[in-house]
C-alpha cells in the first residue's frame, strides 16, 4: 500500500535506493510538547474508555524499513509527506477485536493489531507491517 507512493527521497536509506545515493533532508523531529501529546493520548485515563483506536493513536513507520507511514489521530490516519495519495487521509474503524479497516484510494485493507511486549504493530491485508513509534 505505502511503497506504491512512497516518495523515496524522503524516508528511505541509501541502502535501499538503487543509486546508493543519500536520502533528501526530512522535516524536523516534533516537539517536545508534540511527542508528549502523542505519549498521553495513548494512555489509559480513569472514566475513559480505552478502545482499540485510542490505543493505535500516534505516529506510524513501515517495519520493513522505518518509513514514517503517518499519524494517527482520533479516527483518521493522516498519511506522512512522502505519499502522493489525492487523499491525504484515511478512515480507521475497528472491525473487532484486535482489527481495523482502511480505505486508500477507494481500495479497502484491513489490519490486525499485533501486540508485543514493547511494541504495538498493524499487519495489512497486502503484506505490509507498521511499527507504532
Amino acid at each position: 500500500m505505502g511503497a506504491a507512493h512512497c516518495n523515496a527521497d524522503s524516508c528511505c536509506s541509501s541502502d535501499d535506493r538503487p543509486d546508493g545515493s543519500a536520502p533528501a533532508p526530512t522535516a524536523p523531529e516534533a516537539s517536545h510538547e508534540e511527542e508528549l501529546v502523542t505519549a498521553m493520548s495513548s494512555v489509559i485515563r480513569p472514566g475513559r474508555t480505552n478502545t482499540l483506536l485510542d490505543q493505535l493513536q500516534g505516529k506510524w513507520k513501515r517495519h520493513e524499513d522505518s518509513c514514517e507511514m503517518g499519524v494517527v489521530r482520533g479516527s483518521k490516519l493522516i498519511w506522512g509527506a512522502s505519499f502522493m495519495y489525492t487523499d491525504t487521509e484515511s478512515r480507521i474503524i475497528e472491525a473487532g477485536p484486535d482489527k481495523v479497516l482502511m480505505t486508500l484510494e477507494g481500495e479497502s485493507y484491513e489490519g490486525e493489531v499485533l501486540r508485543g511486549k514493547r511494541s504495538l504493530k498493524i499487519r495489512w491485508s497486502d503484506g505490509e507491517v507498521w511499527v507504532l513509534d
